[in-house]
This record gives structure tokens, C-alpha cells and sequence, in this order.
């Protein structure tokens, strides 16, 4: 019988969704940076605009800029500054920047938008990527079911989780188990790939839960057999979604 897939697709996914957020910060980190001292490496010249260099792709018009200017007593002529804003035009004076180091190079002051940007993704791609590992719950454990202690959970939740993995939807269940001593345990399936409703109602919204015996909190939930009963045909007639009310 082939495994479930999604509770490990989902952890994956989860584990390069943080790698990327950090790759991102990393570089609005780089560009802070470089922003923050880009007054004290470059000196501050007024200069002309020579010549607009404009290019159309796609609908989408891009101007290029040069620039002419005096940097300690020496003249510049028509130097690239790069891509410029469509309000631009010849003649018009502009404030550049000059490396002391290569006077015949100039640019412009960097702007912060790349850098906001970046952390907005990469503040979006953390809370996704924890959400995805979060999701990952305790259904990978398998040698539990043959060493573990099995309980009796009851389901909470159980239908679509919300979250859709290579354009599919995907499911969850959610268990709860009260033991001995009155302390309430939760069990979480991860991001499943069928809909495990009709097992769930099956068993009259009970589920095996297997505890590790030496780490409690460590917990294996069968989800493969969950999509085996649930791929059968016609093995149970129930809508999508437990409700512990009907």
C-alpha cells in the first residue's frame, strides 16, 4: 500500500519556504546595508541629463539615462546612470553620485523599494513555511504502531484544511485525548491528499492514536489506512467534513 504523500510534501515544502525567506532576507539585509552607506562611499555632483535612451517590450516602456558633469576640476561626458523614471528628460538637472575611485562612473541614490519588497516576501514565505511544518503534525512516526501505546482520540476537526499543495486541496484531522491524570492531549494528522471524512464517520469519529512509550509527546496517527478505507468503493456515503453534532 503506497503512503500518503502530502504530510511529507508539506513538510518539504515547508523546509525550502524557510530557506527561501532567509535567502530573501538575506540580501534586503545586503541592500540595507549598502543603502545605509552609500552616502560615505559616493560624493554628491550635479549633473546634466544628455541623452534618454527609451526601449519598449512586451507594452512596457524602459528609459536609460546619461549624464554629463565636473567631478574635482574634470568634466564627464555622457555617462550611464541606468534605468531612469518616465518623467525624465534632456536637459534636466539631476543629482548623482560619484565613486572617488572611478570618477567616470556615477549612479543614482538607491531606492528602499527593493528592500521592502524583499522582506515582505520573505516575512510572507516564513509564515507560510511555518504554517507548512506546523502541518506536518505527528502522522510520519510509523514504527510507533508497532511499539507504541495505542489510545481511543476523538475527532475535532476533520475536512479541508485550507491549504493547497501543487494546486490541489488537501485535508486534515485534528484529535483530542484525555488521559489518566486529566491532561489533554491534541493530534494533528498533517496535510493529507484525500479527504478522510467517510473513515472518520466510519468509526463513529474515533481514531487509534500510537503515544512512544518513552516520549509522549511523539505520536503516530494511521493515515494510511485512513486512504485505504476511504478508496474503497463505496465504503462509506458522507459529506465532506465531521460534525460531532449529527
Amino acid at each position: 500500500m503506497k503512503a500518503s504523500s502530502s504530510g511529507s510534501n508539506s513538510k518539504t515544502s515547508g523546509i525550502i519556504c524557510m530557506i527561501v525567506c532567509l535567502l530573501f532576507a538575506a540580501v534586503a539585509a545586503k541592500i540595507f546595508y549598502d543603502s545605509v552607506t552609500f552616502n560615505s562611499k559616493y560624493d554628491e555632483v550635479t549633473a546634466k541629463v544628455v541623452d534618454i535612451d527609451t526601449y519598449r517590450r512586451s507594452n512596457k516602456k524602459k528609459n536609460y539615462a546619461y549624464v554629463s558633469y565636473e567631478y574635482e576640476g574634470q568634466s564627464y561626458s555622457h555617462v550611464y546612470i541606468g534605468k531612469t523614471h518616465s518623467g525624465m528628460r534632456v536637459g534636466e538637472q539631476v543629482n548623482v553620485y560619484v565613486d572617488p575611485k572611478n570618477p567616470d562612473e556615477a549612479k543614482q541614490e538607491p531606492s528602499g523599494a527593493a528592500c521592502l519588497v524583499l522582506l515582505l516576501a520573505a516575512g510572507f514565505l516564513g509564515f507560510s513555511g511555518v504554517r507548512l511544518l506546523r502541518s506536518s503534525g505527528g502522522s510520519g512516526k510509523r514504527d510507533l504502531k508497532g511499539r507504541g501505546v495505542p489510545v481511543t482520540a476523538l475527532v475535532k476537526e476533520c475536512g479541508p484544511s485550507g491549504i493547497r499543495l501543487n494546486k490541489r486541496d488537501t485535508y486534515h484531522v485534528v484529535a483530542e485525548y484525555t488521559d489518566a491524570t486529566g491532561k489533554t492531549r491534541t493530534f494533528k494528522s498533517g496535510l493529507l491528499d484525500f479527504d478522510p471524512t467517510s473513515y472518520v464517520y466510519g468509526h463513529d469519529g474515533k481514531i487509534t492514536v500510537y503515544l512512544d512509550p518513552d516520549r509522549p509527546s511523539k505520536y503516530f496517527m494511521d493515515t494510511e489506512e485512513m486512504k485505504f478505507v476511504c478508496q474503497q468503493k463505496n465504503a462509506y456515503n458522507s459529506p465532506s467534513g465531521f460534525n460531532r453534532n449529527i
